[in-house]
Order: C-alpha cells, then sequence, then structure tokens
C-alpha cells in the first residue's frame, strides 16, 4: 500500500506527522525534507516561515496529482505561490486534523451521519451477506497514528470463520460486513458509537476511539437455515419438506468441506455428522418413496466421514463408514477405494488387494486406483 506523511493538529505541531499507509497522498521531497530539517518542530508559522518558492512548486505537483478537492483554498493558495495565503489556508484546514479524516474525505458515508464510512478497495461479485450467515474473513483493525493493528488475524494459513450475529461483536463491523460481497476487500471507519462506546476497552482500546477495520471476505455460507434446522427436534425436522432437508445437507457438507481443506478435521467431522444424523432420522420415519433421494445425499457424506477419520487417524471408525457407503452402493469405485485406504493403513493388506481390485475394474485407468494397488504388492 501506498505510504505518505500526514499531518495532524491542523498543520501546529509537525512532531505528530506518522508514516500513514492508506493514504493517496504521495512522499514527497518537501515533506521529507520538513521531517528531517525538523525533528522537533513548533508551530505553523515558524515552520512555513521556512518555505521556498521551490518548496511550494513541490508541494503544487503532490497535491495537484492526489486530491481532487483542488477548489480549497490551500490549493488555490499552492497553485498561486502565495505563501502567506498559504499560511492562513493551512490554519483553516480543518478535515486534515488527522490520517482517519483525511481517508474519511474519500470514503462512503454508509449511515448518512459519519458514523460509518466505507472505502471499497476490492471490489467482490455476487451477492451481498446475508443476515446470520457465517462468513470467512481476514481482517486487521487500526487505531488512529499506530503503526500496528490491535487486533488482527492476517497472520493465519486460513482465514476465520465467524456467525454473524452470535461471534461478531462490533455492530460496526457487522454492518459492515453485511454490505460486502464475496471476493471484497474493504475498509471500514468506525466512530465509537459503532466500535468501543465513549468507555473504550482500557488499556488496549482509549475511550472514543475511532477504529479503522481492514476486512478481506474470502466467502461465506448462508447457514441461517441450516442453525435453524439443527435446533430442531428430530419430529420436527422429519415434518419439513424434503427440499429444505436438501438444501441444509449441501450447506453443512459445503461448510464441512471447506474446514476438511483447512485441517480443521474435527469441524468438517462434526458437520458431516449432523448431516448424518438428520438423513438417518429421516429414513426412519418417512416414506418409501423418498428412501433412495435420502440415500443418495447419504453415501458422499459417508465417504466424507470415511476420509476425515482416515485424516485423524481411526481407521477402525473410517471402516465403519465406508462399509455403510458400499451397502448403499456396493459397485460404488470411490467406497471401494476409500476400503481399500483403510485397510492399508491397517495393515490388512490382502483385504486391501482385494477391494483394490473390484475398484480397479470399474476403472482401470484411474491413478489414484493403480498406485495404491502398487503399493499393496510391494
Amino acid at each position: 500500500m501506498v505510504q505518505s506523511l500526514v499531518c495532524g493538529g491542523f498543520f501546529r505541531d509537525l512532531k505528530v506527522w506518522r508514516k500513514w499507509r492508506w493514504s493517496s497522498v504521495r512522499v514527497s521531497c518537501f515533506t521529507s525534507e520538513l521531517l528531517l530539517r525538523y525533528n522537533r518542530m513548533g508551530p505553523v508559522v515558524t515552520v512555513c516561515a521556512e518555505l521556498t518558492h521551490t518548496h511550494l512548486v513541490s508541494l503544487a505537483e503532490e497535491l495537484q496529482e492526489s486530491f481532487v478537492f483542488l477548489t480549497h483554498p490551500v490549493f488555490q493558495a499552492v497553485h498561486r505561490l502565495d505563501q502567506p495565503m498559504f499560511l492562513q489556508a493551512c490554519d483553516s484546514l480543518m478535515w486534515l486534523q488527522g490520517p482517519f479524516a483525511l481517508l474519511a474525505l474519500r470514503m462512503e458515508d454508509v449511515t448518512g451521519e459519519g458514523g460509518f464510512r466505507k472505502e471499497v478497495v476490492q471490489p467482490g461479485e455476487g451477492p451481498t451477506i446475508p443476515r446470520e450467515a457465517s462468513v470467512l474473513l481476514y481482517y486487521s483493525a487500526f487505531l488512529e497514528y499506530a503503526d500496528q493493528p490491535f487486533d488482527t488475524i492476517c497472520n493465519f494459513k486460513y482465514p476465520r470463520m465467524m456467525k454473524l450475529g452470535r461471534d461478531v461483536t462490533l455492530a460496526g463491523l457487522e454492518l459492515g460486513l453485511l454490505t460486502m460481497k464475496k471476493g471484497e476487500f474493504s475498509r471500514f471507519l468506525l466512530q465509537p458509537e459503532y466500535a468501543y462506546g465513549e468507555m473504550g476497552c482500557p488499556p488496549l482500546i482509549p475511550p472514543a476511539a475511532t477504529i479503522l477495520y481492514e476486512v478481506q471476505l474470502v466467502d461465506y455460507f448462508d447457514t441461517a437455515q441450516s442453525d435453524h434446522f439443527v435446533a430442531l427436534e428430530p419430529d420436527e425436522q422429519n415434518a419439513l419438506p424434503l427440499s429444505v432437508l436438501v438444501s441444509v445437507t449441501n450447506t453443512l457438507r459445503s461448510f464441512g468441506n471447506r474446514c476438511f481443506n483447512q485441517g480443521r478435521y474435527d469441524n468438517a467431522k462434526d458437520r458431516y455428522k449432523q448431516v448424518m444424523a438428520a438423513l438417518m432420522n429421516r429414513l426412519k420415519e418417512k416414506e418409501k418413496e423418498e428412501e433412495e433421494a435420502v440415500k443418495a445425499l447419504l453415501l458422499p457424506v459417508y465417504l466424507n466421514l470415511t476420509l476425515t477419520e482416515l485424516r485423524l487417524e481411526s481407521p477402525r471408525k473410517a471402516l465403519k463408514y465406508a462399509n455403510r457407503a458400499l451397502d448403499i452402493d456396493p459397485q460404488n469405485t470411490k467406497a471401494l477405494f476409500r476400503c481399500g485406504q483403510v485397510y492399508m493403513d491397517m495393515h490388512e493388506y490382502e483385504q486391501a488387494q482385494n477391494v483394490l481390485i473390484m475398484a480397479q475394474a470399474k476403472k482401470p485407468f484411474d491413478c489414484d486406483i493403480n498406485s495404491l494397488l502398487m503399493k499393496v504388492a510391494m
């Protein structure tokens, strides 16, 4: 991100000039020279009295490239190379009180009263996040003039999963997330009423602190329906249409697959078992015409559980789920292959070879099956 120098206290005290990573103003020879020459500065008049014609020309070029607010007196003064006018304009430049004030100028006032502002850095795609969704995201939170975030998860290997309405506690952050789309990267500037309030959260958050959030939304799952479904009693679940069960199954499996891909095997297992329990309960209660449809939904869940238990180093549990998959479809190639993996893990090589030969008969050119057969033969 582009770094810049911005001034606090209306230019009156250049000691508070800091590097600011979000500003579009570029570091110029003018600002760099001032910092080097005036390590401990006095009021603005003392500083600006030192400004030469060259300084003003340099600043004019910088402002011309960086801002669109060229009607403000400070820009008019610079472009006219008028030093007295420049001093007066700087003194009245209320919006340069600090980096957050400067940043707010290019942000959208979402609420209309300035308490919550948003800047889209990288647009996303698709619909915005629905309420009560589960989101995968990275974020960092900053106080004004801070060089480092006071809270961040950007150093995590995988994005964090958070449930809106439960895990997100700041009103402003949740409001911001509800405006985002998949793949979007945005910044939110939160006034105290949308962040930590007038009290703050000492000692980390000072009173009446304005907070800046940088958020990258990796993905989200509309889990409102599935969360409601899981909370129901079995009889209440069975009273719902099959289409609801199919939707819940797909959502929970997708959720579980995401956890599995991140190496969170226990979380993945929990999601798969939620699906399995709902489907098995449906098999006990519903009419015969739904049985095949429910079994078709159960088959991939058993295969997911088989591989998850293998990753958790529980081969006997994995074998149980693999055999359940074969009970539904004895000729299923993936189920046969999973059984072969389980038997290999249990060092039962003859049984592994038998099921893998059956799988090979279905798919003779499958690389995974042939590779595992070669390992068995060795």
